[in-house]
């Protein structure tokens, strides 16, 4: 069974002074959340998906890297299931000096989980489509700086069993971040396979092949069957930073990609959302904007006409 992850910003962190020494307490998992657009549908979990974790062993890591653990229930890491989700709570001593650091200052803010579906119900009755999920094994927790790559190949086939029809052949990568870079002369080329990695596209594994689709706004398969199929990148190789002259250049030439057209308006939304982290308004978005004034107007003196 393939992991899922997903991912919201840190809630109620706290660090928390007891007998026992200082600890970190949160929300580890929540209920009853709706997700964000998925790629064609949005998720929450049910209360009491998760089940019972007294008799678990879930691991903490830093960033998702399973070589850089904080802790686990067997060492220290308490889970507890309430109304609003699973929380958490882990000695303050099992992080480093640093991590507690960008915690504090909500440098790290982020909170990211993973999972396996065991049992899901789907909804397609009204846009967009909706899954719940009713049963998952969860594997981790992790702090991170940037959202993970949330596949949803699981979640595709999980849909397609059920006769529901997802973005399978129609995929916009979820970012590989949300930081940019403030220069807007910053220089920018299309990024090579070279600049992600020095092997070949055939011997990556699935998940290096999703982080690198995760610099780009199109794929036509997820994970992307080959490098060249990957269209309109916009983020930076080498930290996944989006680059505004990138962007720019992303969005003038959305309309001429050959995509599915179903396609375009998420890929719309996915820009749009670039450039509003720049203080920006998508092209499209101040077109609309400039229509409307201009419909306004023709209207006003119409009226003045008749006044007239």
């Amino acid at each position: 069974m393939s992991i899922e992850r997903r991912d919201y910003g840190l809630e109620e962190l706290e660090i928390r002074e007891t007998e026992n020494g200082q600890t970190i307490r949160g929300l580890g998992v929540p209920y009853n959340r709706n997700s964000q657009d998925l790629g064609g549908f949005i998720e929450r979990i049910a209360p009491g998906a998760v089940g019972s974790v007294e008799d678990t062993d879930i691991v903490m890591l830093w960033q998702h890297d399973s070589t850089d653990p904080i802790t686990r229930q067997s060492t220290g890491l308490k889970l507890e299931e309430r109304k609003s989700g699973i929380w958490f709570e882990a000695p303050a001593s099992d992080f480093t000096p640093r991590q507690l650091d960008l915690l504090q200052r909500g440098v790290v803010r982020q909170m990211s989980f993973g999972f396996i579906s065991n049992e899901d119900e789907w909804s397609d009755d009204k846009k967009p489509i909706r899954r719940t999920l009713l049963d998952i094994s969860l594997r981790e927790i992790s702090p991170v700086t940037f959202p993970a790559y949330q596949s949803t190949s699981v979640a595709v086939r999980s849909a397609n069993d059920v006769g529901i029809a997802l973005m399978d052949e129609r995929v916009v990568p979820q970012n590989i971040s949300m930081a940019i870079d403030e220069n807007r002369r910053t220089p920018w080329s299309a990024p090579t396979l070279g600049d992600f990695t020095e092997d070949s596209w055939e011997d990556l594994s699935d998940e290096q092949k999703r982080d690198i689709a995760g610099h780009y706004t199109w794929a036509p398969t997820m994970p992307p069957e080959t490098f060249g199929s990957l269209s309109l990148p916009h983020h930076r190789a080498s930290d996944g930073a989006v680059v505004w002259r990138g962007l720019t250049a992303a969005a003038a030439r959305l309309d001429q990609t050959e995509v599915p057209a179903s396609a375009k308006e998420p890929m719309r939304r996915h820009l749009a959302r670039h450039y509003r982290e720049f203080g920006e308004e998508a092209p499209w978005d101040r077109s609309e904007e400039i229509g409307e004034t201009i419909r306004k107007e023709k209207l006003r003196l119409a009226v003045v006409g008749e006044v007239l």
